[in-house]
C-alpha cells in the first residue's frame, strides 16, 4: 500500500513548481505551460499508468492555478509614487510595523491614508519608509501627520533595493520629515498586544541579565537586533554569527522539545505533543510569523499532528507541504531570503516528484 501523503506531496510540489515558474520570470504564463509539459512528460515516463494521469491533470491544474494565483498578487507601484522625487508634501499616515532603531535615528514603515495635493486632502495609498530622530518616539498603530520630500527607492550595485521594497508594498523613502501625531490606536489590536508583549518580555530579560547578554537573548528569542550594542554587531557581521539573533526553526524545535521532553513522563507523549502543537503555534505569533518560522512551524504541526494520530510523517513532505501553503497564502514570499534560505536543505535533494508520482500509481 502507497502512503497517502504521497500524492498529497506530488500535488504540492506542483503547485511550488507553478509559483516558482510565475516569480522568476515575471508571470509569464509560456513558462507555466513549459513547466506544466515538462511535469507531465517526466511523470508519465516514470510511471505511465492511469492513476499517473489522473494525478498529473491535477498538478497541471495547480500549476496554472499557482502561476495566476502570483499574477494577481503581484504589488503594484502605488499611486503615492507619483509624487516622488518632487517638492515637499503632507502626508497622512498609519505605522503599521513595530520601529526598527538604527543607531541615532529610527526607521518607521507608514501605510499612507491621505495626501494633500492643490490644497486638498485625498484619498491615497502607497507604502513609505521614514527615518526620523530617537525622540519623540512613536508606536505602531499611531496615525501621524508629515511633510517633507518623497524619494524613490535606489538601485544599489548589486541589490535591487527598490524591488525588494516594492515587493513589501513599499514605493517611496522621506528622511527626517516634520511629523505631527494626530491620532493611536488604527491598528490591529492583536498584533499591538503581541508587540507590547514582545518589548515587555525583552524589559524582563534586561532586568535579570547584564548587557550585553541581555540584548543577545532577546535577539535570538525574539529577533530584536536594535538593542544590541554597536561593537557586538560588527563582531558578529565580522565573525559570521548574526544569523544567531534571527529567529528560525531552530527556535521553534527548541520549543517543542522543551514541551515534550518535560510534560511527556507526566501527561504521557500524544497530550504532551497536542500541548507542544499550541506552543509552537504562540510562539510563531508572538514573534511576529517571519517565514523561517512559520515554514517551521508549519512542518512541526504537520509532523506532531502525525505522531499524534499514528500516521506515517517524512520531513521532506511536511517540507514541501509548508511551502505550497505559505505560497498560496503569500506568492510574493518566494522573493524573501529567509524563506528561501528555510529551504537550502537536504531534505529538497530527493527526486520528490518523480518518487511521489512513481508511488501513488
Amino acid at each position: 500500500m502507497r502512503p497517502a501523503s504521497l500524492p498529497l506531496a506530488y500535488l504540492a510540489a506542483a503547485w511550488l513548481i507553478g509559483v516558482a515558474a510565475a516569480a522568476f520570470t515575471g508571470g509569464d504564463q509560456a513558462a507555466a505551460l513549459a513547466a506544466a509539459g515538462l511535469l507531465g512528460a517526466a511523470s508519465v515516463i516514470v510511471s505511465p499508468r492511469l492513476s499517473t494521469l489522473v494525478l498529473v491533470a491535477g498538478g497541471i491544474a495547480l500549476i496554472f492555478g499557482a502561476a495566476w494565483r502570483y499574477q494577481t498578487a503581484m504589488p503594484s507601484s502605488g499611486s503615492i509614487a507619483r509624487l516622488n522625487d518632487g517638492q515637499s508634501h503632507q502626508l497622512r499616515a498609519v505605522i503599521n510595523d513595530q520601529p526598527e532603531e538604527r543607531g541615532t535615528s529610527r526607521l518607521y514603515r507608514l501605510d499612507v491614508r491621505e495626501a494633500r495635493v492643490g490644497g486638498n486632502w485625498q484619498r491615497e495609498a502607497g507604502g513609505v519608509i521614514m527615518r526620523a530622530p530617537l525622540l519623540p518616539e512613536y508606536k505602531y498603530g499611531d496615525l501621524i501627520e508629515i511633510r517633507g520630500e518623497l524619494v524613490t527607492p535606489p538601485v544599489l550595485d548589486r541589490f535591487d533595493y527598490r524591488e525588494y521594497l516594492l515587493r513589501q508594498g513599499i514605493v517611496s523613502q522621506v528622511g527626517y520629515p516634520q511629523i505631527r501625531l494626530i491620532g493611536r490606536g488604527n491598528g490591529s489590536p492583536i498584533r499591538a498586544v503581541l508587540i507590547d508583549l514582545r518589548k515587555t518580555l525583552a524589559t524582563s530579560l534586561g532586568k535579570v541579565l547584564p548587557e550585553p547578554e541581555s540584548a543577545l537573548a532577546g535577539g535570538i528569542l525574539f529577533g530584536t537586533r536594535s538593542d544590541l550594542p554597536a561593537d557586538l554587531k560588527a563582531d558578529m557581521n565580522a565573525t559570521g554569527t548574526s544569523h544567531l539573533v534571527a529567529v528560525s526553526g531552530q527556535n521553534v524545535v527548541l520549543v517543542a522539545m522543551l514541551i515534550m521532553a518535560s510534560l511527556t513522563c507526566i501527561i504521557g507523549r500524544r497530550p504532551a505533543a497536542c500541548l507542544a502543537l499550541l506552543a509552537v503555534v504562540a510562539y510563531a505569533i508572538l514573534v511576529g510569523g517571519q517565514p523561517s518560522v512559520v515554514r517551521a512551524a508549519v512542518m512541526g504541526l504537520i509532523y506532531t499532528a502525525a505522531t499524534i494520530i499514528g500516521r506515517q510523517n517524512t520531513a521532506w513532505i511536511g517540507l514541501v507541504l509548508a511551502g505550497a501553503g505559505m505560497t498560496a497564502l503569500d506568492p510574493e514570499i518566494v522573493h524573501n531570503v529567509s524563506f528561501q534560505l528555510s529551504y537550502e536543505t537536504k531534505e529538497l535533494r530527493h527526486p520528490l516528484l518523480v518518487h511521489a508520482a512513481q508511488s501513488s500509481a
